[in-house]
């Protein structure tokens, strides 16, 4: 099943996200882990998702939750990260050419 993009208020997953995950296998993950990144980081002042080509390895793409927390401390941000790691494994299973990661910053 094809995830719709997240009309609700809050954060849209993008129509190139979302086909690029499709074409990887990774769709099924794309709409939890975006519930699960608004539950772990509820402060959070902005949350997107996007695409990103590695800079050194031509084949690889990266889907990225960004998160911009200011004010969330080192401590609570690991906390998360590891939280969001634990979730991660739940619903994405690795596959070549596609990696799922969290950009977490913490300044203003």
């Amino acid at each position: 099943m094809i995830p719709k993009p997240v009309l609700e208020k809050g954060p849209v997953i993008p129509a190139d996200v979302i086909a690029f995950a499709t074409e990887h296998g990774v769709e099924q993950c794309l709409c939890p882990m975006l519930e699960a990144t608004k539950r772990i980081f509820p402060s959070a002042r902005q949350l997107r998702v996007l695409l990103e080509d590695d800079p050194e390895i031509g084949d690889l793409k990266f889907i990225v939750y960004e998160v911009n927390a200011p004010g969330l401390g080192v401590p609570k941000a690991l906390e998360g990260q590891g939280e969001w790691n634990q979730e991660l494994d739940r619903y994405y299973k690795a596959t070549p050419g596609c990696a799922v990661v969290l950009g977490l910053y913490l300044g203003a």
